[in-house]
């Protein structure tokens, strides 16, 4: 009878094919860092770490998507149906952001337009109002968006989902060799005396120069040019932004630069350079010349980068006689703030409310009625701060754990293989 040693190649054969069949398990499954979602309209999943790799999958705005690893800025992630593929982190929105913009959409989905804004070259629409924040659409020269708010946004890096802080290791200190006492140095010598004619070499024999002399160059100009120019200190910067409703119905930030509101242009050129934030339409007349001609309400910003909306609102009507715009009520110097409520015209005479803000930080709604071209204040009521878009940068900080899902124990057959066989 054969006597099977343990040396031999066919028990080894054995022993790895029996490791690697036991458990049929497959490939331990990765841990999940964090759940995000897809920022842009449309992203491609690559195989590899390389412009031109193979994509694997295309994931759209909106769909949720697992990070298995962190590589630099770019991420490994797993889609529903279980695709995996590597991306640009920056394209990522956080759960909480996406939430943000959720709630956004429900709160104004059936909200009245303060307007609608032109554009004039092709615009990304973003997630937050940021710079660097991912664009899930961008719009075509020409389109028209309708205007819901506006708040400012610190200039500031685009916070997306934050990768799992490395464990920081530290170096041991090598233990210095003992070579026994050491020996000091010499005391050093004592600095030469000074030359005995050191007053007399000192003295300059060269004249001093008269700035004002002639051909000697000392210009005042020449002068200015010669100090030193101190720093500039340059302090936080912001951006206006306009949330804004396409007309697919998505809703989102755009910088207020780029957005030009769409109001005929012999109304516009009386806003003297401010910038228009809303206007609604008062009613209208027929001109024998100029046809049809809508009275407009309108409510305009003269400074940048303020938490209000507006500083003055204005009422122009359409004179019939000499064919041209008017002002029938104006008021300036105002801390206003949006929504502005208007009362259909077709319903009787436009009634709107204004919030403004006073002195004293008291908020009121004011209310106004627009009839025979003219208009009569109201009343005003005492009323709470409007509450802005929401926005990232109002939600609580959030940092990534270093995982969400536990790592499940593996049997003694699977550490077993994975050491041996690397799975």
């Amino acid at each position: 009878m054969p006597v099977w040693r343990s040396s031999s190649p066919a028990v080894l054969l054995l022993c790895f094919s029996l490791l690697g069949s036991c458990g049929n398990e497959g490939p331990p499954p990765r841990r999940v860092l964090a759940r995000v979602f897809a920022g842009e309209k449309r992203i491609d999943l690559r195989k590899d770490l390389a412009f031109r790799a193979e994509i694997v999958e295309t994931a759209v705005f909106g769909e949720p998507l697992d990070i298995l690893q962190w590589k630099r800025r770019y991420a490994l992630v797993r889609t529903v149906s279980g695709k995996e593929g590597w991306l640009d982190g920056r394209v990522l929105v956080r759960a909480q952001e996406m939430d943000a913009l959720k709630q956004i959409a429900k709160d104004f989905r059936d909200t009245v337009p303060m307007g609608q804004a032109k554009v004039y070259e092709i615009l990304n629409i973003h997630t937050s109002p940021n710079r660097s924040s991912p664009s899930f659409e961008k719009l075509p020269p020409e389109e028209l968006v309708d205007v819901l708010g506006h708040r400012v946004a610190l200039r500031a890096p685009y916070q997306g989902p934050v990768q799992p802080a490395k464990p920081v290791r530290r170096k041991k200190k090598k233990a210095e060799k003992d070579e026994g006492p050491k020996v000091a140095p010499p005391p050093a010598p004592r600095p030469p005396g000074l030359p005995a004619d050191w007053k007399e070499i000192s003295k300059s024999t060269a004249e001093t120069p008269d700035p004002k002399a002639p051909g000697r160059g000392g210009s005042v100009k020449n002068a200015m040019l010669l100090t030193k120019t101190r720093p500039v200190e340059v302090g936080p910067r912001y951006d206006d932004w306009t949330l804004v409703r396409t007309k697919g119905g998505g809703i989102g930030w755009a910088l207020s630069s780029a957005l030009t509101m769409a109001l005929p242009e012999d109304v516009a050129q009386y806003a003297n350079r401010n910038r228009i934030t809303s206007y609604f339409p008062m009613g209208e007349v027929v001109d024998p010349e100029k046809g049809r001609k809508q009275h407009f309400l309108w409510t305009t910003m003269s400074k940048r980068a303020q938490p209000y909306q507006f500083d003055s609102f204005r009422v122009l009507t359409f004179n019939t006689k000499r064919h041209r715009y008017e002002t029938a009520h104006w008021e300036k110097e105002l801390t206003g703030y949006l929504p502005i409520r208007v009362m259909d015209p077709s319903e009787g005479p436009p009634v709107f409310n204004l919030v403004l803000e006073d002195a004293d930080g008291v908020f009121w709604r004011r209310r106004y009625i627009f009839q025979n071209n003219k208009v009569k204040f109201l009343d005003q009521s005492r009323v709470e701060r409007p509450r802005l878009p929401t926005a990232p940068e109002d939600l609580p900080p959030l940092e990534m754990p270093d995982t969400l899902e536990p790592e499940e124990e593996v049997s003694f057959w699977g550490r077993l293989r994975r050491k041996v066989l690397g799975q």
